[in-house]
C-alpha cells in the first residue's frame, strides 16, 4: 500500500499541473482550488496523448515527456508560498486513492475485455487504421483510455494505467464537498452539490465499479454544474470555450453522453448577436472524428449512417465483424433481452442478417418489454438508484415532518430556466435510453439529471446555511459525514479482508481471473510484420475468462476472424487491417 500511496502522490501532480496552466494561461478563473485544477488537467493530457498516439505510441520514453510541467507547477507553488498547502492536500488526495484502490479489482468485465487491450495497444503503437477488426469493442474505446496509457512512465510503470479513475473520483468527491461548502453559493448550486455527492457516496463508492460509465457521469455533471453557475446566460468566449471543451470530453468518454452538446447549443443560440465559436474545442472534436475513422471507418461507432464503406478498412456487410449494423443491432438485441434463450452457439454465429424478420418483430412496438426484461433490465436499472432513493426520500421526509420545512409552490415548480433546460435534456435523453439501448450504465446520467430536476422542488434554501458554521451543524452536514464514514469504512473493510489473500495491493491488470497471477503470455499469428495475439475466445461477442487485458498487444479474443482481413504497412510504419472484401 505504501508503493500505491507514493505513486499516487506522483501521479496526482501530473493533472494537477497540467490544470493549473490550464486557467493560467486559458480559462482565467479566479479563487479555485486544487480540485478543480485536478478536473481541468485530465482535458489537456487526453488532447495530447490523441494527437501523439497519431503519430508515436505512447511508451514509456514518451510519457516521462508528460512530467515536466510538474516542475514548473510546484516552482510556481513555492513562489506562492503554498507548498505546503499543496503537499498536505495531495497527501490527502493519495491516501484516499490508496484506500480506495488498494486490494480492489479492476471494472469487470469491461477492463479485461477491451479498456485495458485498448490502453496497452496505445502504448506499443502508433495509431492503427481498421484495428476496430480485431474486436468491434476497440471502435468504441474512450479518452480515458488515451489518459491512462500515458501514465505509464518510468515511475509509475504498468499501474500507472489504474490511477486516472481514481483520481478522477477523488478530486470530483472533493470538488463537490467544497463546492457545498463554499460562503455564498447559490442555493441551486449547493443542492446540485449535494445531490450528486449523495449519489456518489451511495452509488459510487467502489473503484472496481468505475470504468468509463463513471468518471463520464462526473463529467457530465461538471457541464451541468458550470451551467447552473451562469448568469443569464451572457458569457465571454472563454467560458463558452470551457464549457464547449468539457462537454466534448465527456462525450469523448461515453458516446452515449452526447446529448450534453444541448447546454452549450443553448447558451450559442442565447448569445447569438455575440457569435461566439469555440475553436479549441471544433479542433478537439475533429481530431476525435478522425481518430473515430481511422480505427473503425465511423465518425461515431456503430452508428452505420456515419460509416465509410468506401474505405479499405472497413464494410457494413454483416459478413464482417466491424460492420457496425453487427454491432449496434447486438448491442440493442442484448440489452433488451433477445439472447436469453439462446445457446452461446447461436450468439457467436449470429450477424445482422440472421433471422432479420423476427428481430424487427421482437424490437417493434415495445415486444421486447416482456417478463425477461423486467426481471433483468429494469433490476439492472433499479440498482443504481435504489439506495439513492431511499436515502433523498428520507431526507425529504425529515426536511418536512421534523424541520417542518415547506416546500416550494407547485406554480413555482420548473419556473427557472435552467431546470427547464435540465429537464428537456435529461427526458431527450432518458427516452432515447429507454427507446435504444434499456441498460442502466447507458441511462444513468440522464435519469440522476431528471432526478435533481424533480427533488429540486422539495427543498429550501434553509437547508444549506451560508456560513461554514451553521453549515457543519446543518442536516445536509451530517449525513454526508456519515455517509463518507460509511464509505470509507467499507473499503478499509475490503482491504482487511483481501490483505492476507493477495500478494499486491495493486488491481489485477493481467488475469481478471487470478488476483495473485502476473503477466500472462497469448498466441499470436504474425501478418506483414505485425504480431497478432489472441486468446481462447470462439467469438467476439460473448466475454469470456482468458482476457487479453494488460498484456500482449495488438490483442483479440479469438483467430477466428483474422482471414478477414489482411495487413499492409506504409512506408511511414503504419499498419491497416485492409478487409478482404
Amino acid at each position: 500500500m505504501t508503493g500505491i500511496l507514493l505513486s499516487t502522490f506522483i501521479a496526482s501532480l501530473i493533472p494537477l499541473s497540467y490544470g493549473y496552466f490550464l486557467n493560467k494561461f486559458f480559462f482565467k478563473n479566479a479563487n479555485i482550488n486544487l480540485f478543480e485544477y485536478g478536473i481541468y488537467g485530465f482535458l489537456p493530457i487526453g488532447l495530447i496523448a490523441l494527437i501523439v498516439n497519431f503519430f508515436f505510441p505512447l511508451s514509456q520514453n514518451f510519457n516521462n515527456f508528460l512530467l515536466i510541467p510538474i516542475f514548473f507547477f510546484l516552482i510556481e507553488t513555492f513562489k506562492k508560498r503554498e507548498i505546503f498547502s499543496l503537499i498536505k492536500i495531495n497527501l490527502l488526495i493519495s491516501l484516499l486513492v490508496t484506500i480506495f484502490i488498494s486490494y480492489d479489482n479492476v471494472y469487470r468485465p469491461d477492463a479485461g475485455w477491451y479498456h485495458l487491450p485498448f490502453t496497452k495497444i496505445l502504448n506499443d503503437y502508433k495509431i492503427i487504421s481498421g484495428i476496430t477488426s480485431l474486436h468491434p469493442m476497440y471502435g468504441v474505446n474512450s479518452i480515458l483510455q488515451y489518459i491512462s496509457a500515458s501514465f505509464n512512465n518510468s515511475i509509475l510503470n504498468d499501474q500507472g494505467v489504474l490511477l486516472p479513475n481514481a483520481l478522477i473520483a477523488i478530486y470530483f468527491f472533493g470538488f463537490f464537498i467544497s463546492e457545498l461548502l463554499k460562503k455564498n453559493n447559490i442555493f441551486i448550486k449547493k443542492f446540485f452539490s449535494f445531490f450528486v455527492l449523495s449519489y456518489m457516496f451511495i452509488e459510487a463508492n467502489r473503484y472496481s465499479e468505475y470504468g468509463n460509465d463513471i468518471p463520464g457521469l462526473f463529467y457530465f455533471l461538471f457541464v451541468i454544474y458550470s451551467f447552473l453557475g451562469l448568469k443569464k446566460l451572457n458569457i465571454s468566449n472563454k467560458e463558452f470555450e470551457k464549457i464547449s471543451l468539457f462537454s466534448i470530453f465527456a462525450f469523448t468518454i461515453k458516446t452515449f453522453l452526447i446529448f450534453i452538446f444541448f447546454i452549450p447549443l443553448i447558451i450559442f443560440f442565447k448569445n447569438f448577436k455575440k457569435k461566439l465559436i469555440p475553436l479549441f474545442a471544433t479542433f478537439f472534436i475533429i481530431l476525435w472524428f478522425i481518430k473515430n475513422i481511422l480505427i473503425s471507418g465511423c465518425l461515431i461507432y456503430p452508428v452505420n449512417i456515419t460509416c465509410f464503406n468506401k474505405l479499405d478498412w472497413y464494410s457494413s456487410n454483416p459478413k464482417f465483424q466491424i460492420s457496425a449494423l453487427n454491432v449496434s443491432q447486438f448491442t440493442e438485441l442484448y440489452v433488451k433481452g433477445w439472447y436469453i434463450n439462446k445457446d452461446n452457439s447461436y450468439i457467436s454465429k449470429d450477424n445482422y442478417q440472421n433471422d432479420l424478420e423476427e428481430k424487427k418483430i421482437f424490437l417493434k412496438n415495445f415486444n421486447w418489454l416482456n417478463q425477461n426484461w423486467l426481471d433483468n433490465g429494469l433490476k439492472n436499472i433499479i440498482k443504481r438508484f435504489d439506495y439513492f432513493l431511499f436515502f433523498i426520500l428520507l431526507i425529504v421526509l425529515i426536511n418536512k415532518f421534523i424541520f417542518n420545512i415547506k416546500l416550494l409552490p407547485k406554480k413555482k415548480y420548473f419556473s427557472s430556466f435552467e431546470i427547464k433546460n435540465l429537464l428537456l435534456i435529461s427526458l431527450v435523453g432518458t427516452l432515447v435510453f429507454f427507446y435504444k439501448f434499456p441498460d442502466g450504465r447507458y441511462g444513468a446520467s440522464y435519469i440522476l439529471l431528471f432526478l435533481f430536476c424533480i427533488f429540486f422542488n422539495f427543498f429550501e434554501r434553509v437547508s444549506f446555511p451560508d456560513t461554514s458554521k451553521k453549515f457543519k451543524k446543518s442536516l445536509v452536514a451530517i449525513v454526508l459525514s456519515l455517509l463518507c464514514l460509511v464509505m470509507v469504512t467499507k473499503n478499509i473493510l475490503r482491504i482487511n479482508e483481501n490483505y492476507n489473500f493477495i500478494s499486491t495491493s495493486w488491481p489485477n491488470i493481467y488475469d481478471l481471473d487470478n488476483k495473485n497471477s502476473g503477466k500472462k503470455t497469448f498466441n499470436f499469428v504474425e501478418k506483414n510484420g505485425l504480431k497478432i495475439f489472441y486468446s481462447s475466445s470462439e467469438n467476439l461477442k460473448i466475454v469470456h475468462k482468458n482476457l487479453c487485458a494488460y498484456n500482449n498487444a495488438p490483442c483479440t479474443p479469438t483467430k477466428n476472424y483474422l482471414n478477414q482481413f489482411y495487413i499492409e504497412k506504409n512506408n511511414f510504419g503504419y499498419f491497416t487491417l485492409k478487409l478482404n472484401k
